[in-house]
């Protein structure tokens, strides 16, 4: 992310539309995934459980070390 667009959710969050840049980015993702097509919002969710699943494995190997 460059300093143009964490300018731009500075003034969004200074203005009071959010609390903090990442509540802010969740938002924007949230409304861009409430107008997917149902295939596309099932892509999404399907790919974001990958990567989530991955995380957990990571996480679970640093733990073992």
């Amino acid at each position: 992310m460059d300093n143009h667009i964490r300018n731009k959710i500075a003034a969004l969050i200074t203005m009071g539309h959010s609390d903090s840049q990442k509540e802010m980015v969740e938002t924007f993702v949230n409304l861009y995934v409430e107008d997917l097509n149902e295939s596309d919002a099932k892509r999404f969710e399907d790919l974001v459980q990958i990567y989530e699943d991955k995380d957990v494995k990571r996480h679970q190997k640093k733990a073992k070390k």
